[in-house]
């Protein structure tokens, strides 16, 4: 059984940057969302995540964003 799919908002700020590395320990699947991808590129997790470029103000791009995650 895989484990959940969670979406961390703001993956590229302190408490992004800290929280998916222990999901990714704890053997969840992460999704980080940003405005900016580029800005994730060099994290050393990166290779470990799903990236995918929404706002939280964009509705639209927040529904892609969440489709398919059990938690956020």
């Amino acid at each position: 059984m895989e484990k959940p799919r969670i979406l961390v908002t703001g993956a590229t700020g302190y408490i992004g940057g800290r929280l998916i590395p222990r999901l990714l320990e704890l053997g969840y699947r992460a999704r980080c969302m940003t405005r900016d991808p580029r800005k994730l590129a060099f994290d050393p997790w990166h290779d470990d995540v799903e990236v995918v470029k929404a706002d939280v103000l964009d509705p639209d791009s927040l529904a892609v964003a969440l489709d398919g995650c059990d938690f956020a």
